[in-house]
């Protein structure tokens, strides 16, 4: 990992209010009842940040997640979507050269997009 990077990196910990993390090229933060990844890919940033879900509620949270994407959000950089077994995922790949509060931005538009769902569920329980 170059200078550049971690230095970007330890910025947006700064930005994020984290304390003692290690720049380091696979970072995974618990914060808030959600889980932030962070991916440093050929100087690229991976950022990820995924919600605990009920598996028989993966098609709905899907559904109701991708109606309220809309890509101007984003300033047109491309959010993916998707469920593992037991978690919702909004991942997002930054272009090379792109800085932490550019990243810090992203981290929290997926943070509003998966906590919109979150409170959605806790509006509606069965």
């Amino acid at each position: 990992m170059d200078l550049r990077n971690r230095r970007n990196i330890e910025c947006l910990m700064k930005l994020m209010e984290v304390r003692d993390v290690i720049a380091a090229p696979h970072i995974e933060l618990a914060d808030r009842g959600l889980n932030v990844i962070f991916e440093l890919h050929a100087e690229r940033m991976l950022i990820s940040t995924a919600m605990s879900i009920e598996a028989s509620d993966r098609d709905s949270h899907m559904r109701t997640i991708a109606s309220r994407w809309r890509p101007e959000h984003s300033e047109g950089l491309p959010m993916r979507f998707f469920c593992t077994d037991m978690q919702l995922v909004v991942s997002a790949f930054l272009p090379a050269g792109s800085n932490a509060e550019a990243w810090y931005r992203i981290v929290k538009l997926q943070r509003r997009y998966v906590e919109s769902l979150r409170h959605t569920i806790d509006s509606h329980p069965d």
